[in-house]
């Protein structure tokens, strides 16, 4: 997707500024630290996205890194992405989309207060559920009367072990209870194995574009209601309810069909407007689901239009294949639109209307 003005201003100038400022982020002067990171902060504002730019520290891997951070709230995930993926080549660095993983090789311990807690102080479960993966932290020393601070260091040690893209895209919830006297006979897990086990389950719940077992849950549903004040008929795919969020698939893509003649419903007027419309619907969906590469979750009809709605693992080649296919169409007029939408907002709507008209208000 075509950058900003502001983010291309931002990218020019750190370019520029880029190597000074992480020079003097990370040398002796603390003045000169203080009023680079300002600098940087005010850069950032300047996009007019919500997100937290760091200058990261040099590893092996990664000598100079600019990490886009969403400051752990989900709400900031999208632009976190859009921001990142809007970077050109910068010669020297790596733009990393969300604070990375921190090594678990040795013991790292957080002081909060007067409570101490690291690495072998904390064991841990995982399982996949409806939204996500429940992480249970099972920690050691923990009290009613320390449980508030022994629990905030051992979420925040586990925020960083597990790393920021999957605490805000996969983790559905966290829970924190004490450490039994056995925990590998309770089948818990040393806390070094966290990061791995997010990975594992993560393939399991959310297999990777073209491995999905749609087979398995081709279940669609009928729906009718209003959409301002317009009947709309909506066919909606219940059976990816198991897979809404999945990471790959970030981008929602809507495909329009503009009915050439609507009643006064806003429907098909004729049996030969519909099954018209139906057939450019049906070769979308063929084209757009090959390879799984988007999947389509909503088809729906209302004010004189028909919208399908996918998410798409792909969005530029998505977008390739709907060109295509228009340009060979000459019988209606079709529109596509596609944003990011990490955690399946429109989709949701659909499945729990109640709730997309609470957020509404």
């Amino acid at each position: 997707m075509k950058p900003s003005p502001q983010q291309d201003r931002f990218w020019q100038w750190f370019l520029n500024h880029g190597d000074r400022l992480r020079a003097a982020i990370y040398g002796k002067d603390v003045r000169a630290r203080d009023a680079a990171l300002e600098e940087l902060r005010r850069a950032s504002e300047e996009t007019e996205q919500p997100v937290l730019l760091e200058i990261g520290p040099s590893t092996p891997e990664i000598p100079h890194a600019l990490i886009v951070s969403a400051d752990g709230n989900p709400e900031r995930t999208d632009a976190v992405k859009d921001f990142a993926a809007s970077a050109p080549f910068l010669p020297g660095w790596k733009v990393l989309a969300f604070r990375p993983r921190m090594p678990v090789g040795e013991s790292i311990e957080i002081g909060i207060e007067d409570e101490r807690i690291g690495f072998d102080d904390i064991w841990f479960h995982v399982e996949p559920d409806d939204n996500g993966l429940n992480l249970s932290l099972y920690v050691r020393g923990l009290t009613p009367d320390n449980e508030r601070m022994r629990g905030l260091g051992a979420s925040i040690l586990a925020q960083h072990a597990v790393g920021e893209r999957d605490v805000l895209t996969l983790l559905s919830g966290l829970n924190i209870l004490p450490l039994p006297p056995d925990p590998a006979a309770e089948g818990l897990h040393p806390f070094g194995d966290l990061a791995g086990a997010f990975d594992h389950e993560r393939e399991n719940k959310y297999p990777p574009p073209g491995s999905l077992p749609l087979e398995e849950v081709d279940e669609w549903q009928n729906l009718s209601g209003n959409m301002e004040e317009y009947p709309v008929l909506v066919l909606l795919n219940t059976g990816l309810q198991p897979f809404a969020g999945h990471p790959d698939y970030d981008h929602s893509l809507t495909v329009t069909i503009v009915f050439n003649e609507a009643d006064e419903n806003g429907l098909p007027a004729s049996d030969e407007e519909y099954q018209e419309v139906g057939q450019l619907e049906d070769r979308f969906s063929e084209a757009l689901q090959e390879g799984q590469q988007s999947l389509l979750v909503v088809s729906f009809m209302t004010q004189g239009r028909r919208e399908m709605l996918f998410y798409t693992s792909d969005a530029d080649a998505a977008l390739e294949q709907v060109e295509a296919i228009r340009t060979e169409v000459q019988s209606h007029s079709i529109d596509v639109e596609v944003e990011r939408d990490s955690y399946w907002g429109r989709y949701r709507t659909f499945c729990n209307p109640e709730e997309g008209a609470e957020e509404e208000e």
